[in-house]
């Protein structure tokens, strides 16, 4: 298969592709914002409490 095939294909297939509406793009990416600090806070908070456990039973770093 030749290359320009290839892109031509290519180019037949995207013009099937459905695509979302401005508004579709919007509210997906609000959600992705949104749960991405979500778990950016919840694995700050495992992590801190897993670092307290562990300065705690190693006996290091002095009082919490």
């Amino acid at each position: 298969m030749r290359a320009v095939d290839f892109f031509r294909e290519v180019k037949q297939e995207l013009v099937k592709v459905k695509w979302p509406a401005m508004n579709e793009v919007g509210i997906t990416l609000a959600f992705v914002i949104v749960a991405a600090g979500i778990a950016g806070i919840v694995l700050l908070l495992v992590d801190s409490a897993i670092y307290k456990l562990v300065k705690m039973f190693l006996g290091i770093g002095g009082a919490l």
